[in-house]
């Protein structure tokens, strides 16, 4: 017809075994399966297209009509149990556990809502060394729990460190030195400082580098950061990459 060409058999044709888009935001390798992610957060609504597997050389879309809680699946890790999990902009994380997804969001762990909230969106997660999974809780802070179902859990508010709930906080890195390197697509470079006691409270901050501070930094919106073995951080702004070498002193907050 003028519309297409249409099938008409008993059973329908395969799917067609292809990603859900031409855009591959993230990337991660979880055992023998690699999954992607189209989109950073929820203001491209258009290209928005949940997250694609190739397992088998053959490509599968989870998305919101396949069961997923929406199509606005930005940020992929897997825990220390091997599980992927999928930060979402708006309903928490998805962990895959067998076929099954399991949510985790501000009812069943320290994630927080915005404005107090059950809009949790998630930019980013990263692993340590222990298994704790650090995710980037947008407008939030950053929050840690150590897995899921989850026993242990805080979350470092920025408003109650100080910063105001405008700060983007966007990507997480781990410093040799043991503290956190966030990119901001607000403030540049941010450093979360959590006292070397992960799961307690009362000796954390968050320090702020932006051009006011650093005028040698060349933007304030930075969107992708890496520690690098020599100790040198790369910092990707819209305004060229920064490489910077530098140490934190927590005695001095500097």
């Amino acid at each position: 017809t003028d519309s297409g060409l249409r099938v008409i058999r008993e059973q329908e044709p395969p799917a067609p075994g292809e990603p859900a888009s031409n855009r591959f935001y993230d990337i991660i390798r979880a055992n023998d399966e690699l999954w992607s992610a189209s989109v950073p957060d929820d203001l491209q609504p258009a290209f928005s297209a949940g997250i694609s597997r190739l397992a088998g050389g053959r490509w599968t879309v989870f998305d919101h009509t396949t069961g997923m809680p929406r199509n606005e699946l930005v940020a992929l890790e897997t825990d220390r149990e091997g599980r992927l999990w999928v930060g979402s902009w708006g309903d928490g994380i998805s962990v895959r556990d067998d076929d099954e997804w399991l949510i985790v969001d501000a009812s069943n762990s320290a994630l927080g809502g915005i404005a107090g909230g059950n809009f949790v969106a998630v930019s980013d997660m990263a692993r340590d060394s222990e298994g704790n999974m650090w995710i980037v809780n947008v407008a939030v802070g950053v929050t840690v729990i150590d897995g899921f179902p989850q026993t242990q859990g805080f979350l470092f508010n920025q408003v109650d460190l100080g910063q105001a709930d405008r700060l983007d906080l966007f990507r997480i890195e781990f410093a040799t030195q043991g503290h956190k390197w966030l990119a901001s697509r607000t403030d540049g470079l941010v450093i979360l400082d959590d006292g070397g006691t992960t799961f307690a409270g009362g000796d954390d901050r968050f320090v702020v580098i932006n051009r006011s501070v650093e005028p040698r930094l060349t933007s304030n919106r930075a969107f992708d950061l890496i520690e690098t073995g020599d100790g040198t951080l790369w910092l990707a702004t819209d305004n060229g990459l920064n490489a910077i070498r530098a140490r934190y002193d927590r005695a001095t907050n500097h």
